[in-house]
């Protein structure tokens, strides 16, 4: 095959193919997923789940663990959580609604570009989201400092 053909090829798959993989689980299975990753880094680590709480921030805020596909499996079958898949093209959009836990896998280079919103349904999880981050001081290098989503400026 010639090569002008094959780096064509490449093209078109690379535009065709996504760019990003996102994950993202139901803001209902929040409390599963945070225990699940609790249990596997506590395993990980060859300490209790307790000494994980107590010793290291949340697992959900904290990006320490990428859910791979067995991690996935074992989240569907041990805890019953299902996650989403989204697989983001160039140009293509990705609303997080509020208290969903996510994770995405960047494929290709890119920029993220993000804006924050509140929509009135879900002002009482984005509270909930405020606090958690407040909470969130043993591994940040900076700890989170006042309201970092800036909820009650938001809500004016």
């Amino acid at each position: 095959m010639p090569d002008v053909i094959r780096k064509e090829s490449k093209v078109v798959d690379f535009l065709l193919d996504p760019q990003s993989l996102w994950h993202l689980y139901h803001a209902n299975d929040a409390e599963k997923v945070r225990k699940f990753l609790y249990e596997h880094h506590a395993q990980q680590l060859g300490i209790s789940v307790e000494e994980v709480k107590s010793g290291y921030d949340d697992p959900i805020h904290v990006t320490r663990t990428y859910i791979d596909v067995e991690k996935r499996e074992k989240l569907r079958k041990e805890y019953g959580v299902k996650g989403y898949e989204i697989r983001q093209k160039p140009g293509e959009p990705v609303f997080i609604p509020a208290y969903t836990a996510h994770q995405v896998c960047n494929l290709a280079n890119c920029i993220k570009v993000a804006a924050d919103f509140v929509s009135p349904i879900s002002i009482e999880k984005c509270m909930k989201l405020k606090e958690e981050f407040r909470e969130q001081l043993r591994e940040q290098p900076k700890p989170w400092k006042g309201d970092v989503l800036q909820m009650e400026q938001m809500l004016l």
